[in-house]
């Protein structure tokens, strides 16, 4: 002990009840801070939502006029039955047509 700073007492508790104040206040802060955070997630989460909300309805939109436009051309459902993409016919058609 004889290498500590001896502190007065009075002097100590004075120093640790500052000490906690701070602490409290930096704690208070920081948790302040990451409701903010939390709050600009939210939002940024809610902004995603709705643009896939928005994806999905397209899709589904689409989704029912190309069943009936394959429906009269294939037997079966024309799903899964080993047909190609849509993306890869368009690929096709346009190297075609570049030919």
């Amino acid at each position: 002990l004889s290498g500590y700073l001896k502190i007065p007492l009075g002097e100590a508790r004075t120093s640790e009840i500052r000490l906690t104040r701070e602490l409290a206040c930096a704690r208070l802060k920081d948790l302040a801070e990451m409701n903010k955070r939390l709050d600009k997630m939210r939002v940024s989460l809610e902004k995603i939502t709705e643009v896939q909300i928005e994806c999905l309805a397209r899709i589904e939109e689409e989704e029912e006029p190309s069943y009936q436009l394959v429906a009269p051309l294939v037997e079966g459902d024309g799903v899964g039955d080993g047909y190609l993409s849509f993306g890869i016919l368009l690929e096709m058609a346009v190297n075609r047509l570049t030919q």
